[in-house]
């Protein structure tokens, strides 16, 4: 998503991406048909003059029920999560050196070798919780009660890919090097029920 004066661009970004920048929740909040997550949009509107960057995601929220037909409801679902907290000896994170280069939460996930990788830099740590979520086998939620921005590089070994010769970490080692540790919970969270989209948006 990309915001110029007043215009705004998203490439090659699927449903299920708009609906999760349009409602501002995380992937595992939007239950629907598997092709939400596969089919790809690009997106070019202009806001309405006197309108702001934070008028976007219900500006989006218009878009998709009018050129996707968009209709869903709330519910509230038990869900296997990790909890993320702060381990016993106190958290080892560093605070971040140059706020604003990650607006407020930019962070990815990627893999070197045989190794996973979660950097995020000015980053909430509520914001990182997310980015665990696309490593770990289940959504992982911020429960440590810290607050501040962050600058994160985590190195891990993925569980399904070590060996005697090139283990190193597992991902739950790696946090408690952070002074966080990832806890197995089941929790009650908020779930967008997707009951119709069109595949092929209406025309301007």
């Amino acid at each position: 998503l990309r915001i110029v004066g007043q215009r705004v661009t998203v490439i090659d970004n699927s449903l299920k991406d708009l609906v999760r920048l349009a409602y501002q929740v995380k992937e595992y909040q939007i239950s629907g048909p598997a092709w939400m997550a596969t089919e790809k949009y690009e997106i070019a509107a202009t806001m309405p003059a006197g309108a702001n960057r934070s008028q976007v995601p219900e500006m989006l929220q218009t878009l998709l029920a009018e050129r996707f037909h968009l209709k869903l409801h709330r519910e509230t679902r038990k869900m296997a999560v990790y909890a993320l907290v702060v381990g016993k000896g106190g958290p080892k994170l560093t605070a971040t050196t140059a706020p604003g280069s990650g607006r407020g939460g930019a962070g990815w996930v990627g893999s070197v070798g045989s190794n996973g990788r979660v950097g995020a830099k000015d980053s909430s740590i509520a914001a990182f919780a997310g980015l665990l979520s696309k490593a770990a086998d289940r959504p992982v939620i911020d429960m440590t009660g810290l607050a501040g921005s962050y600058d994160i590089d985590l190195t891990y070994t993925p569980e399904l890919s070590a060996t005697a010769a090139e283990a190193g970490p597992t991902l739950a080692a790696a946090l408690e090097q952070l002074g966080l540790k990832l806890e197995k919970r089941e929790m009650q969270v908020e779930v967008l029920v997707i009951e119709a989209a069109d595949k092929v948006p209406t025309e301007n």
